[in-house]
């Protein structure tokens, strides 16, 4: 299998749920019997308590998002403000954060918060388009290998390093309709980023750290283009001294299992970021990086997402 089969194929596709998930059973008839238990009703989707759905057009990348947004218990019972959690990848990511967020909240492990997941609307291709969003530069060598790839081709007419304007898209467009729309607090933003999510999330600490206040950084695609996100921390070093963000990053031990020729080397790779962020001393960075023992890539996923969300909001004991 190649590298994009291995990263993409086995990380993201093993299953593409969605907001309304609908049932994979047979159908079946009104009041059939099985068993014991009389089917009374047939088939229907299963639907997130507490979520909203809205179909964005962006103008600055030309296309359409789909945004699914979950929220808080309390949003209908006063006027309080919430802090905001965008996540990238929502297409697989949104069901799995959405639930664990409830269950987190209810033991006090997270404050409550509106959750933003950014998606692509259904029949989308979806892992071209993460990949054009979420990678930071033009990788030619990546780019020659995905076009031809057996299971997720990369097409012709979508390319890498569409990060820029996928930021852009969240700053100047999508922010604003959240902030519209619901009542936000605006200095408390946090980015969650799974993969080449993660990617996307260190590209945006270095190059506009800004634009959030929390880090959520899972096992981050570091490898791409030549660790380029190398080059955009050694560049934030040299104009900074400081680095006022809580940050969260993560590998998983079995991801070598997965790449046997060494390709990826994830943990070799966020053991070095934390290295250099540690090294720089920046007096109000909040740093923490885990490695999680006995997950691979694809099982990582949940417990990075819970593990950074609960140390960036300062509950991880």
């Amino acid at each position: 299998m190649s590298r994009i089969g291995k990263l993409l194929g086995t990380c993201l596709v093993s299953g593409r749920w969605y907001l309304v998930i609908l049932s994979c059973l047979p159908a079946c008839n009104l009041y059939s019997e099985t068993g014991k238990a009389i089917v009374k009703e047939k088939d229907s989707p299963v639907v997130i308590e507490g979520t909203q759905r809205l179909i964005v057009h962006s103008e600055t990348v030309g296309g359409e998002y789909r945004i699914d947004i979950l929220l808080p218990f309390s949003y209908a019972h006063g006027k309080k403000h919430y802090p905001v959690v965008y996540l990238t990848d929502s297409t697989d990511f949104f069901p799995t954060v959405a639930g664990n967020i409830h269950l987190l909240r209810l033991t006090g492990e997270l404050p409550e918060v509106i959750l933003v997941g950014i998606g692509y609307p259904e029949g989308s291709p979806v892992m071209a388009l993460r990949t054009r969003d979420l990678t930071p530069t033009l990788d030619n060598d990546y780019v020659k290998e995905a076009r031809s790839d057996p299971y997720f081709p990369l097409p012709a007419h979508i390319d890498p390093g569409g990060a820029g304007k996928f930021l852009r898209f969240v700053q100047q467009e999508l922010k604003p309709l959240i902030n519209s729309r619901y009542r936000t607090d605006r200095v408390d933003e946090t980015l969650l980023g799974y993969s080449f999510g993660g990617l996307f999330g260190l590209y945006v600490l270095f190059n506009h750290p800004e634009a959030f206040d929390r880090y959520v950084i899972g096992s981050p695609s570091i490898w791409y283009d030549d660790g380029v996100c190398f080059r955009y921390e050694a560049k934030y070093a040299n104009q900074n001294r400081d680095l006022t963000k809580r940050v969260f990053l993560s590998a998983n031990e079995l991801d070598a299992l997965e790449d046997p020729d060494g390709i990826f080397r994830s943990i070799e790779n966020v053991n070095r970021m934390e290295s250099l962020l540690r090294s720089r001393s920046y007096p109000r960075i909040r740093l923490n990086s885990h490695v999680f023992e006995g997950e691979t890539h694809q099982s990582g996923v949940g417990t990075t997402l819970n593990r950074g969300l609960r140390f960036v909001f300062d509950r991880l004991h």
